[in-house]
């Protein structure tokens, strides 16, 4: 069941990305010396004058070819803005005043906009400029959690904490900005009191925080541990007391902890470059974080100024700057990459060189502590609440747990005949463990007789995927169900999976049919590829034109079902193949790991134990884009088993001739599928692309014949 809620969902923004950001530094003074600000090179001495900002303002307005956003959000930021509230409304007045008189798209379509420390927020001229300017005006208020930790990190010149003078003004701004959120931000020091910060501040009745850790070089041993504990008991009371449609915190996301897309690669995590930052000498800067003052070893990064505009040189890198071109390849790889952030500035400041193309990574095990708490959190919100996640995305590594020999087969392997060995709850529980720090999802693979209670314990507040028995289908005498752990009977919905052999073939077509009475999706898997001869080929071809022809008329009627053979092509344009050893390996009864049921049932040597982990190093000659056949085919559905490439050709990465020609006979028939739709006009009911663009017309049955005839 999918339900609406508030924690874990993205923050709404005003205009979202229409939107200029321009930021005037009117002061670089604090009446705080908070312990962890970036800025740490806060003075006196540099103010900005009303001349400056007004040839500033002249300078954005009257050029709107440069800013070509609908919409602008003026910021003003200090040091602590609230120094300079008389500055401030003379400037926000002269711009009200010239997008009025310059008629400027912006004058219907503006937010000015301040982040205070909250001590001066009742002070008459502050109030008198909020409601001079309530409408247009969104204020957030820095409260970092507890007394304890707030005092900890915010303090006064004299070293006492300033919690007291803030949270006297909370009631007031909450009443003028009811909507508002606080921003909490976590050091070293101060971060086993984050559960208790983020409580405190929903017992203010601030609904929203937007809450993270620094990104500077803080973090010590063992902080990721703490981070984790802290998040896990936060989601504990979150979901015991029903909270999650009522208030947000941004350290829980549904959209964390997948690998990232082409889409992702293509993108910067801020929009340093596409913001324009003043400082107090008129100078231009990519971003706030790019001003001297914020700097600890380089310069500040001038990009302009109020006198002679932008300097569009100095611009382009970072207006063509992305994650693929700043990132080291771990974070390209990495299977929890979306939602770890960074800082822009603070990567220029901390590179090697003087760039902004070289990434600090000091966050890397905050944000996977970040990751496995999330996941805990929405698997406990899954199975107290039937709450899915919306926006996660899909990790493609698996941990298959096999919790016997005699566990349910699901793949082209030869079970154990021999006395059966079970799992004993000490491996599982590492095992499961070992797939949480390295974000595998575990697969259980389950025996006949089910999980014990022992077991049901262990897995009840993870996501976790299993494999069960779902009985007998005729002569295939094998299928078996793939479920998540909510269910504890098999239920429509899911998906079930047949193994056939080649003397099997015959009738494969009606005992498919059968299972599509039951589930909407079925996956076939083809034994004993190395044994197959021509005439069991021409068999299969028969039998999967008969499921064609029954998809084809299933969908006439407005019920679409997925055959994997069949239907996958119509996603993919890429190989989705089995990467057993690369993205998954198999945690045998007895504590070790291979690289998938098959090596085990085979007695070949493992390539890691429970206490070691994986430790082989030879994952290169398993991997998909090494195979020379493989990077030069398109049957993208191809299952491809590098256990049977291993027997067949005693190499990982070749397959054998049978294993490509059953997938080009699959892919032959999908063309045909495709055409049967086609003539239906109900192709496009399930993809937008043309038969030609699915299955380019080829010649061979098998890609071998390609590879080398480009090779002479």
């Amino acid at each position: 069941m999918t339900e609406n809620y508030l924690m874990g969902s993205k923050m709404d923004t005003w205009k979202e990305s229409d939107v200029k950001n321009i930021t005037f530094v009117v002061t670089e003074d604090c009446n705080l010396l908070c312990k962890y600000c970036y800025i740490t090179g806060k003075n006196k001495d540099h103010k900005m004058t009303f001349e400056t900002a007004k040839k500033a303002v002249d300078y954005i307005l009257n050029n709107q070819e440069e800013f070509p956003q609908s919409s602008v959000i003026w910021e003003f930021i200090g040091g602590e803005p609230f120094l300079a509230i008389e500055l401030i409304d003379q400037i926000t007045d002269y711009i009200k005043k010239e997008m009025f008189r310059l008629d400027h798209k912006w004058f219907d379509s503006y937010r000015f906009n301040m982040a205070t420390n909250g001590v001066l927020y009742a002070d008459p001229k502050v109030q008198q400029y909020i409601k001079k300017n309530l409408n247009n005006l969104s204020i957030g208020i820095s409260i970092d959690g507890n007394k304890t930790k707030h005092d900890l990190q915010r303090v006064k010149a004299d070293g006492s904490g300033s919690y007291d003078d803030v949270v006297k003004n909370v009631p007031l701004w909450l009443e003028q900005y009811p909507n508002s959120g606080t921003k909490a931000t976590f050091a070293h020091d101060d971060l086993i009191h984050l559960k208790d910060s983020v409580l405190s501040l929903y017992g203010l009745g601030i609904k929203n925080i937007p809450a993270n850790v620094i990104f500077e070089d803080d973090w010590q041993e063992g902080d990721d541990l703490i981070l984790e504990n802290q998040l896990r008991e936060l989601a504990d009371h979150i979901i015991d007391n029903g909270l999650w449609n009522e208030f947000n915190c941004t350290m829980f996301s549904d959209s964390i902890g997948s690998p990232l897309n082409e889409d992702n690669l293509k993108h910067n995590w801020c929009g340093a470059g596409k913001m324009l930052a003043v400082d107090y000498q008129g100078k231009f800067y990519p971003c706030v974080r790019f001003i001297g003052y914020s700097l600890n070893k380089r310069e500040g990064y001038v990009v302009g100024d109020i006198d002679n505009g932008y300097d569009h040189d100095k611009l382009r890198p970072f207006l063509v700057l992305n994650l693929e071109k700043q990132s080291p390849q771990k974070c390209i790889d990495c299977q929890v990459a979306t939602g770890c952030a960074w800082c822009q500035g603070l990567n220029y400041d901390e590179a090697r060189i003087d760039t902004i193309y070289e990434r600090a990574t000091y966050i890397c095990d905050m944000h996977k502590a970040r990751v496995r708490a999330n996941d805990y959190y929405w698997a406990k919100l899954k199975r107290v609440a039937g709450i899915e996640r919306k926006n996660s995305g899909i990790r493609k590594d698996h941990l298959y747990l096999m919790l016997s020999n005699k566990a349910t087969r699901h793949c082209t392997y030869t079970p154990d005949d021999s006395k059966e060995i079970k799992m004993d709850l000490d491996i599982l529980k590492k095992g499961l463990e070992y797939a949480r720090y390295n974000f595998y999802t575990p697969v259980l693979m389950v025996p006949a007789e089910g999980l014990t209670v022992e077991q049901k314990e262990l897995i009840k507040d993870l996501d976790v995927l299993q494999i069960h028995s779902g009985g007998d289908i005729d002569q295939t005498k094998e299928s078996i169900l793939v479920y998540d752990n909510r269910v504890e009977e098999i239920l429509e919905g899911d998906i079930g999976l047949m193994l056939v052999k080649p003397k099997n073939f015959q009738g494969l077509a009606k005992n498919l049919q059968k299972l599509f009475g039951k589930y909407p999706r079925v996956n076939l898997v083809v034994e004993e590829a190395n044994k197959i001869t021509n005439e069991d080929l021409a068999i299969y071809e028969e039998e999967l034109i008969k499921m064609a022809e029954y998809l084809t008329d299933k969908l006439s009627e407005g019920v679409y079902l997925e055959l994997n053979v069949l239907s996958d092509m119509f996603n993919l344009d890429k190989m989705a193949n089995c990467n057993a050893g690369v993205d998954s390996y198999t945690l045998a009864p007895n504590g070790e790991f291979f690289i998938c049921p098959a090596f085990y049932y085979d007695n070949s040597e493992a390539i890691g134990t429970i206490e070691d982990g994986v430790t082989f190093d030879y994952q290169d000659f398993l991997r998909l884009d090494k195979s020379p056949i493989c990077t030069a085919c398109d049957a993208y559905h191809c299952r491809r088993c590098v256990y049977l490439n291993k027997k067949q050709t005693k190499e990982f990465l070749i397959p054998g001739k049978t294993q490509c020609v059953i997938s080009h006979v699959e892919r032959k028939v999908g063309r045909k599928y495709a055409g049967m739709l086609d003539e239906k006009n109900i192709l496009k009911q399930i993809t937008s692309r043309t038969i030609d663009q699915i299955f380019p017309e080829i010649d061979y049955y098998d890609p071998f014949e390609r590879v080398v005839i480009n090779l002479k």
